[in-house]
């Protein structure tokens, strides 16, 4: 009797494992994700990568960069040349782009699907800032297939450690020196 037990607890556990694992796969077909490198200096310019990985032909959808303006400042966005010279999908800059700056769309362009590189999002890294800056995609218009019947989209976040200007660093380290030269001293006093 146990080993029966046993031996369904494990078929039942190997269905649900395969319907979760077929579940993430179906979630994974269309991935909008965004790059960049894991550490960067207050006061410079930072490249955040948006690239595509879809594998159903999408006709368009929109998406917002997310970011921490105390933080960072959105600078420009440059877009693959491979893409095509739609003007709907030059957001910004297209011509019915909304005000928001951040909002990157995805023009009526048939057809597009695969793995590449949409676009360089450039931030301008506030001088004096620290911390962990964290850059996210969040919809603002639904993706949809080329029979208009909308389609899931992985939404890809990054994050990088902003640290401090070099000359922020070296003058708090000769204040430590400074600090501890005074205290010396007036122990040896």
């Amino acid at each position: 009797m146990p080993i029966r037990q046993i031996l369904a607890g494990l078929a039942t556990a190997l269905l649900l494992s395969s319907a979760g694992a077929s579940a993430q796969a179906q979630e994974a077909r269309n991935n909008l994700d965004l790059t960049g490198p894991d550490t960067i200096q207050a006061g410079s310019t930072l490249e955040i990568m948006l690239e595509m990985d879809f594998l159903d032909p999408t006709v368009g959808g929109g998406i917002t960069v997310t970011f921490d303006d105390s933080l960072v400042s959105l600078n420009s966005i440059v877009f693959d040349d491979v893409l095509g010279d739609d003007p709907d999908f030059r957001c910004p800059g297209g011509s019915i782009c909304p005000p928001d700056p951040s909002f990157i769309s995805f023009g009526n362009f048939a057809g597009l699907e695969g793995s590449r590189a949409v676009a360089s999002v450039f931030f301008d890294v506030l001088a004096g800032s620290r911390g962990l800056a964290v850059f996210g995609l969040s919809p603002s218009s639904p993706f949809s297939d080329e029979v208009g019947s909308a389609l899931d989209v992985g939404l890809g976040t990054t994050s990088v450690t902003i640290v401090p200007e070099p000359g922020v660093a070296m003058l708090l380290g000769l204040g430590l020196i400074g600090l501890a030269g005074g205290r010396r001293e007036a122990t040896l006093d």
